[in-house]
């Protein structure tokens, strides 16, 4: 389970991947469900949620046919920048890196 911190009610979008089936809850409610056989790619699935103020929950599943397993799991805020959980388990926009010109 990952545990996330947000200070007020966030709109984001989840982009999933896996190999093979997957299943997404978020405090307590399936958000992302794809059952079927395939490799693993990034953002094979996306979906919009909303995650609550205060602490948020999400498990995840990855069923396994045969073979390896994988899974690719991130988030953006609903302007598309990029989500990360910081040292205290909060969730922050990632801090975009510096241009060369400045």
């Amino acid at each position: 389970a990952l545990k996330v911190q947000c200070d007020e009610r966030m709109s984001a979008r989840l982009f999933t991947g896996s190999d093979d089936g997957l299943r997404v809850w978020l405090n307590g409610t399936v958000v992302q469900q794809k059952l079927a056989p395939r490799p693993a790619r990034p953002d094979d699935e996306q979906v919009a949620i909303e995650m609550k103020k205060g602490t948020n929950v999400f498990l995840v599943e990855v069923l396994q046919s045969s073979g390896g397993w994988a899974l690719y799991f991130r988030l953006e805020n609903d302007q598309g920048r990029p989500l990360m959980v910081d040292e205290k388990g909060k969730l922050v926009v990632q801090p975009q890196p510096m241009q060369a010109n400045q």
